[in-house]
């Protein structure tokens, strides 16, 4: 058993290493592919990070502590083994099992041979209900991916770990190939459970609409990382372009006003390209913003195809790289350059923290508050949004749109008649109505309003016509109605001309109708 806990301790130690080192791509991709990070995938696709690093060193751990191990390990053939269901002999060899004693099943748990296969199959298990939940796999999906990452553990093993170590450390086993493969399978079929207490992953983003979240900080700062490394290069290129290779080297070697000035000039410069020039063409979006999918909108202007202005780029950023960060880079100069006390210099540093301090508090604050807008953003009334692409603006505006059973349909021309509207609301009717219609899988029928009673007129005995006398009829606040008096519509027409097939048309008609909005409620629901 130690065997095996010995890796799992070792894949504990690993995954906050290598969750944080990827997190950053993480959101990226999660940034591009959904427009958001969505929590429970981000469970689950760390939870699938933290299960293939452990399988992973369950399969090469523990190392050899040779790189030349052909000594101690022997050639590369004794460590192939290509006859398969050898675990069944090996078990029966090892063990004192017997199919008619109870006690041979309990120490069976016990045995080397018997366990070595129980974790080969369940080695995969998990893999298997991933592929299926998450990844959406079919059964033949799930069957090759299963026998190829069994294979790629199998020649992780034969090959020495790909090379480093001179020979194999462990067996090359047809038999772990088909136990590993049967586990992804049997994960494959138990995968169902997983429904019954968490939502499909297809349905995870269905109640997300991009164009209501607000841009979070985390987000931002990435773009800001990016933009910033971009700024430089840019900032780099100015300067080439408007001092030449010798003075950019003067610059960076240089500790005097002359080169600090140049510096500013060229960044300067590089902010009114980069930020404001640039993204008022774009769309608002620089390349950090376009890869953390976010661009700036004016606040007048945000349902405009005109999503933001250079006046306001240029109120935005110069707000704050002009007028916070130059201002920051001005007191910098004074202190290094300017013939100032020594004290006044040190008071130049604590003005220079208290405002660091200042924009930090600031943030923290509009953190806490849930509005996400900087001092900036206030000022020029501008802020940053989710970009929306075509795929996920059709999807939200059919989201919207799409009708419900209860509020029946809004296009005149999707309504089966008028009583399809009255039909919807009163659902609680519906054994009744289907037993007038005469099915059991017709779709409900609203229940009449009770009128209120007249006084008796004499009685005059008509004889109905063939109309009349093939329509059903249905007994409600004691009165009976016929489907002409439920339906107008198919009385509206001269009864001569209404015929039994015509009203059983456009009942049926009526039913699928209603079917489908019934189908599209239930789904709606799941």
């Amino acid at each position: 058993m130690n065997a095996y806990l010995f890796p799992i301790k070792q894949a504990i130690i690993t995954f906050p290493i290598l969750a944080l080192a990827l997190t950053v791509p993480f959101l990226i991709v999660q940034y591009r592919k959904y427009g958001y990070v969505n929590k429970l995938r981000s469970t689950i696709l760390y939870s699938l990070l933290l299960y293939a690093i452990t399988a992973y060193y369950l399969v090469i751990l523990p190392l050899p502590k040779l790189l030349d191990n052909c000594a101690a390990y022997g050639s590369f053939w004794s460590y192939v083994q290509w006859r398969p269901f050898t675990f069944v002999s090996d078990i029966g060899r090892e063990t004192s099992f017997a199919w008619n004693s109870f006690s041979s099943y309990i120490q069976l748990l016990k045995e080397r041979s018997f366990l070595q296969v129980l974790f080969n199959v369940v080695l995969t298990i998990p893999l298997g209900i991933y592929l299926r939940y998450y990844f959406r796999c079919s059964f033949k999906g799930a069957l090759f991916l299963s026998l190829g990452v069994s294979l790629f553990f199998e020649l992780t093993q034969v090959t020495g770990l790909y090379g480093i170590y001179t020979c194999p450390y462990r067996l090359f086993d047809v038999d772990d190939l088909m136990l590993n493969t049967t586990g992804g399978i049997i994960g494959f079929l138990i995968a169902p459970i997983v429904y019954t207490f968490l939502p499909r992953s297809e349905k995870l983003d269905d109640k997300v609409n991009l164009s209501e979240l607000k841009v979070g900080f985390i987000r931002r700062s990435i773009a800001f990382a990016i933009d910033l490394f971009v700024l430089t290069i840019v900032s780099a290129v100015m300067s080439l372009l408007l001092s030449g290779a010798t003075l950019i080297t003067y610059q960076l070697t240089s500790g005097t006003l002359d080169a600090s000035a140049s510096r500013l000039l060229s960044a300067g410069l590089a902010v009114l390209l980069y930020f404001v020039l640039i993204p008022a063409v774009c769309g608002g979006r620089t390349l950090g913003k376009w890869i953390t999918r976010i661009h700036v909108v004016e606040d007048a202007r945000r349902s405009d195809a005109k999503f933001i202005t250079w006046r306001g780029l240029l109120k935005r950023y110069g707000l704050l790289y002009f007028g916070v960060f130059g201002l920051l880079d001005v007191m910098n100069m004074i202190a290094k350059f300017g013939e100032i006390t020594m004290e006044a210099s040190i008071g130049i540093l604590f003005l220079q923290f208290l405002l660091m301090l200042g924009l930090f508090v600031h943030a923290i604050i509009s953190m806490v508050k849930g509005d996400k807008l900087l001092f900036y953003e206030r000022l020029s009334g501008t802020r940053n949004v989710v970009t929306v692409g075509e795929r996920d603006a059709r999807k939200e505006a059919d989201h919207n749109v799409e009708p419900s059973v209860e509020d029946g349909l809004e296009d005149e021309s999707e309504q089966p008649s008028a009583i399809a509207s009255a039909l919807l609301a009163e659902r609680e009717e519906a054994d009744a109505v289907r037993s007038t219609v005469g099915e059991a899988s017709a779709a409900p029928r609203s229940k009449l309003p009770e009128q209120p009673e007249e006084e008796s007129e004499p009685s005059v005995e008509t004889v109905p016509n063939e109309h009349e006398a093939q329509q059903p009829t249905h007994e409600t606040g004691g009165k009976t109605y016929t489907l002409g008096e439920m339906v107008p519509e198919l009385d509206e027409s001269p009864r001569s001309n209404v015929t039994s097939e015509e009203v059983e048309r456009e009942m049926e008609r009526l039913r699928a109708k209603l079917a489908e909005l019934e189908k599209r409620e239930k789904e709606g629901k799941d």
